[in-house]
């Protein structure tokens, strides 16, 4: 829980601006899709690390 929080509020001074000059310079729709495309990352990223976790303690299946 404590790394999930710490991600989430760590996170926020990365992205907001970021994402608030995307709003500006293109608007909201586009700022939107950053978001979205960075939890699509973020989601890959999680997926690949468990893959990898799974492999490195014998659990892979066959």
């Amino acid at each position: 829980m404590a790394l999930r929080v710490g991600v989430a509020l760590g996170g926020t001074p990365i992205g907001a601006p970021i994402v608030g000059w995307v709003a500006d310079h293109l608007g909201p729709r586009w700022a939107l899709g950053v978001g979205a495309v960075s939890g699509v990352a973020a989601t890959g990223v999680a997926i690949l690390s468990m893959a990898r976790q799974r492999q490195r303690h014998g659990l892979a299946e066959a």
